[in-house]
């Protein structure tokens, strides 16, 4: 149990830091992309199989593997949506340029975040439906989403002690969010929630 944790972790922190030979290492010493799970370890390792894929641009691929595992998720049902698993589902139809079907999927995922309280995945679905909403040209959706994301990341910030890594954290976040000036109903909100002027937010 342990094991298959920690090298789903460990694949995604490879993923993250852009170190994917180590992290398709990792996997592959643990299990197939093929091999169906069979427990809660085995299906993280899977979504991280899933994360590699579209780091490597295999959009379908990170597709099937999200709806492989929705579609075998124990107690699965629209009522109790698995955020982890939309999000992955709903990157995988952005990079295949489906987005047409990307903003129910992010809906769906966020009541789930809003349902259990789960801010550290919260604000990246609001920034990606701030995108999807503004590739949809519904900007004000679009700048709510950001606003909101804008506040998850704030108050995830205020929970982290030190001050380097409370910094560092905030600007690698909004990194990822949609930089537009229309998307930010004023310089005073970007203000209130992460610090930053308006030009540097879009910068």
């Amino acid at each position: 149990w342990w094991t298959g944790n920690i090298t789903a972790y460990f694949a995604m922190a490879c993923i993250l830091k852009g170190v994917l030979p180590r992290a398709e290492a990792a996997l592959k010493a643990a299990m197939s992309y093929e091999q169906t799970p069979h427990n809660s370890p085995e299906r993280r390792i899977l979504c991280a199989w899933g994360e590699l894929a579209l780091a490597r641009d295999e959009a379908d691929l990170a597709l099937n593997i999200a709806e492989r595992l929705l579609s075998s998720a124990p107690g699965h049902t629209n009522d109790q949506p698995i955020p982890w698993l939309l999000q992955l589902k709903a990157k995988a139809l952005m990079a295949s340029g489906r987005m047409s079907e990307v903003i129910p999927v992010l809906e769906s995922a966020k009541s789930g975040l809003l349902q259990r309280q789960e801010r550290p995945l919260l604000w990246q679905v609001h920034g990606l439906l701030g995108r999807a909403y503004k590739y949809v040209k519904q900007e004000e959706q679009a700048r709510v989403e950001v606003v909101a994301a804008v506040k998850v990341i704030e108050e995830l910030k205020e929970t982290i002690d030190d001050e380097y890594l409370r910094g560092n954290f905030s600007r690698m976040a909004l990194k990822t969010l949609p930089r537009e000036k229309y998307l930010v109903a004023s310089s005073t909100i970007v203000e209130k929630y992460h610090g930053l002027t308006e030009r540097e937010y879009t910068v």
